[in-house]
């Protein structure tokens, strides 16, 4: 009984763990998707006034962090935008 339960269970297990590593490795997409995508994230960024770094621009050891700002093209540009009014 036990044997049977143990080829069940084994069974069972690879009935859920196929899909699930085949919906991970369709969940990467095809290379023509992520050019769409780091092409949309380029004019997004552009019509924010910001710049999008491809990561594969960078070696490894320069990349920036995964999350954090990008250092302004300018100046005069920051990170947050100042209100309209002057404070009295």
């Amino acid at each position: 009984m036990k044997v049977f339960l143990l080829i069940l269970l084994a069974g069972v297990l690879l009935v859920i763990l196929v899909p699930v590593i085949r919906l991970g490795v369709a969940a990467v997409g095809t290379p023509a998707d992520r050019v769409a995508v780091n092409q949309t994230l380029r004019s997004a960024a552009d019509l924010l006034g910001g710049q999008f770094r491809d990561r594969l621009e960078y070696p490894w050891y320069r990349r920036p962090a995964q999350y954090g700002p990008i250092p302004p093209r300018w100046p005069t540009m920051s990170a947050r935008p100042s209100p309209p009014w002057t404070p009295a």
